[in-house]
């Protein structure tokens, strides 16, 4: 009698632990879900506040605002000191337009959080100008991944 004790008891002891790695694993499940959601929140909003900064920038000095303006007419307008401007521009436009695909990519924001990141880019570039000549004919957009280079063409001539 005592040895069916021991084994009832350790049964019921058996199916005690199970449940509880069970519940556990159904919390870290939980915490895990939550944490993911906290990181997208965190990635797009941190996005967001780049370029809000940027737009900042462009309000509180109207020098860049002319800077950006003769940008999008045509290269003639530009100083040697406006091309070199341009230059270090487009280098962060497309690196902050990678960083938006990647965290795309890898799950991070989602398929319309990546496209209106990317519109103000897309629509600088949709006007004829030094940018879109810039996207046209340069070799910086090599360096990108191909599926951002094919959507960015695709967007920009969606209007045409």
């Amino acid at each position: 009698m005592n040895k069916l004790n021991f084994q009832n008891l350790s049964a019921i002891a058996e199916i005690l632990s199970s449940v509880a790695v069970l519940a556990t694993l159904v919390f870290l499940v939980y915490e895990l879900r939550q944490n993911t959601d906290a990181i997208r929140a965190n990635t797009y909003q941190e996005m967001n506040a780049v370029i809000s900064e940027s737009n900042g920038i462009f309000l509180a000095n109207p020098e860049v605002s002319e800077f950006i303006l003769r940008t999008a007419s045509n290269a003639d307008n530009l100083t040697p000191s406006d091309s070199i401007r341009l230059r270090a521009f487009v280098s962060s436009m497309y690196r902050h337009a990678d960083n938006i695909h990647f965290q795309y990519q890898i799950g991070t924001i989602d398929r319309r959080q990546m496209e209106s990141l990317l519109i103000p880019m897309i629509l600088n570039m949709r006007r004829r100008g030094t940018l879109r000549t810039q996207w046209e004919e340069g070799e910086d957009k090599l360096l990108l991944h191909p599926d951002l280079v094919a959507y960015i063409d695709a967007e920009i001539h969606k209007t045409e």
